[in-house]
């Protein structure tokens, strides 16, 4: 029986999960396929999530239909820091979407999130929040993996991608 992620190593927020590199290595013996590749969109963004009001965020709604969420303005990975997004399927987890960082990437979101764990994520795509995780611990690989809810995976995906 294959291995899938426990709490210790994954958040569960809502309908996304940060998944460290580690959970990928659980996953990837358990027969994770490559699915679908697709170069990131042209607007893709990871912003905070604003903890409080303020004016220097702009509400989003979110691909899912869920209520929106107020994010803030600052960028901290771009699509100049993303090299690619994969979609991977494992035979007996879930579907993750693989967002592959470069090396400014990986260190901007290494930073971010080693500053402010506890807070949220937004994974922006075409103005709209495909996901929006809490950190748990400091992301420090060079992708960052997310579980979407199954019924949205594909919609989340196309958002990504261009």
């Amino acid at each position: 029986m294959c291995a899938r992620p426990s709490p210790f190593l994954a958040a569960l927020v809502g309908s996304a999960v940060w998944v460290s590199s580690s959970i990928l290595g659980l996953i990837s013996g358990c027969g994770v396929e490559h699915y679908r590749e697709g170069l990131p969109d042209t607007s893709i963004s990871v912003r905070f999530v604003a903890e409080a009001e303020t004016t220097d965020a702009d509400v989003l709604e979110r691909v899912d239909g869920a209520a929106g969420l107020a994010v803030e303005r600052a960028v901290v990975v771009g699509p100049e820091h993303v090299e690619h997004v994969q979609l991977l399927e494992s035979a007996e987890g879930p579907r993750i979407i693989v967002l592959d960082l470069s090396d400014v990437g990986r260190e901007r979101l290494r930073e971010a999130t080693t500053a402010r764990v506890g807070a949220r994520l937004a994974i922006i795509a075409g103005g709209r929040i495909v996901a929006a995780p809490t950190i748990r611990e400091p992301l420090t690989e060079g992708e960052a993996f997310v579980v979407v809810d199954a019924a949205h995976v594909e919609r989340a995906f196309d958002a990504l991608t261009r």
